[in-house]
């Protein structure tokens, strides 16, 4: 069994971009909206897996707080 996390970041292009040349993780799985923006995408590295996205406006996550995550899914 594989745990596979799920990362949001504000600049998804360029955490990509640093992921790839700071770790070596290949870039697979794309997904963009209709005006351009990168929206999800999937990095992997031998077995490793790592997905990413974009939060968006709305997200609610731990944007701004002091005080950590407010919800955690699993």
């Amino acid at each position: 069994m594989a745990i596979t996390p799920y990362l949001y970041y504000e600049d998804l292009p360029g955490a990509l971009k640093w992921l790839e040349k700071a770790f070596g993780f290949k870039t697979f799985g794309p997904t963009m909206r209709r005006d351009g923006k990168l929206t999800h995408a999937a990095m992997k590295r031998g077995d490793a897996v790592v997905m990413m996205g974009y939060p968006g406006p709305k997200y609610t996550g731990t944007r701004g707080t002091s005080n950590g995550p407010r919800r955690a899914c699993t």
